[in-house]
């Protein structure tokens, strides 16, 4: 334990002030990914219309993810090893293969809903977390004090940096995984006919995966970055409503409050939404990763669960 404070200690001191590169990380994941349709965050905030390419190619990835999951919702219910293999799914062998496909469903679905509203809600301007990246950008950090700055600024580096990589690390584990699989259905499975590649499937659900896995990320970012931001302030309006010695002073601190309520209703518009998709889809999600983890004897399968 000692250890552990020892290194939030020392992250926490070499967090310059005006270090907000990653702010930065997390613009160009969203670009590179799709999950922005506007060029940058500025725009955005600008309100400068996006390019209509960014759009199509955006809505055309999100169709592209639907399909993936509808794809496994008609394999999960058919449950034949034919149709598996038609679909490229190399987990016919398996003795969970049932509550598996029933996994990949809440997961994609978890995925494909949170790129929907991501694309929806930008599109209508009403993503708070982006205007809060806009006044933590700004001179007046946010109107925070250097101590809560500070612990956004942490938010935003372990976010940004550690699990990004864990990301990219439980993304090599399930491509690892996939391939084993889709190996070994190939070998032993090769009496079933089939008119083209499995492998070319391999790469489809490797991406699909990947889609997955950035929405996700995407969709945790702006529901901690906001409450983080949103708690602080909330916590420094409140304790200079107690300092208050003035009627001058209690006025621009009842105004302030008055501003954060505002930007705290329009954040619930969209955290809702997110809120309701970690209760009902994330939840039965884990439960059947659990249960898969400590039934399921195949390694290679326990390994990819796990890292999901």
């Amino acid at each position: 334990m000692v250890l552990i404070f020892s290194y939030f200690s020392n992250l926490m001191q070499s967090i310059s002030l005006d270090g907000m590169d990653g702010i930065d990380v997390f613009e160009r994941f969203c670009i590179r990914n799709y999950l922005l349709i506007y060029s940058s965050i500025e725009d955005y905030n600008a309100k400068v219309k996006p390019k209509r390419s960014r759009v199509v190619i955006a809505w055309l990835i999100t169709l592209y993810h639907w399909l993936a999951c509808i794809l496994v919702a008609i394999a999960s219910h058919i449950d034949d090893a034919k149709t598996y293999h038609l679909f490229g799914f190399p987990i016919n062998m398996l003795n969970r293969r049932k509550e598996l496909m029933i996994l990949m469903i809440f997961s994609i679905l978890f995925g494909c809903v949170g790129r929907t509203l991501i694309i929806i809600f930008e599109s209508k301007l009403k993503i708070e977390s982006l205007v809060i990246i806009k006044f933590l950008r700004s001179e007046w950090r946010g109107k925070l004090m250097s101590n809560n700055y500070r612990k956004v600024c942490l938010i935003i580096k372990i976010w940004s940096t550690y699990c990004l990589w864990v990301c990219y690390l439980m993304q090599v584990v399930l491509y690892v995984s996939l391939g084993i699989l889709a190996i070994y259905s190939i070998k032993y499975l090769s009496h079933i006919p089939y008119h083209y590649n499995p492998l070319v499937l391999y790469f489809f659900y490797c991406f699909i995966s990947w889609l997955t896995i950035s929405s996700i990320y995407c969709m945790t970012f702006y529901y901690f970055l906001s409450i983080m931001y949103l708690k602080l302030r909330f916590q420094q309006v409140r304790e200079r409503i107690e300092k208050s010695l003035s009627l001058e002073m209690l006025q621009y601190s009842i105004r302030e409050h008055n501003e954060i309520c505002g930007m705290n209703s329009r954040n619930n518009v969209f955290i809702s939404y997110v809120m309701f998709m970690l209760y009902f889809i994330v939840s039965m999600a884990i439960d059947m990763e659990m249960f898969i983890s400590i039934y399921e004897k195949t390694v290679v399968l326990k390994l990819a669960v796990i890292s999901l």
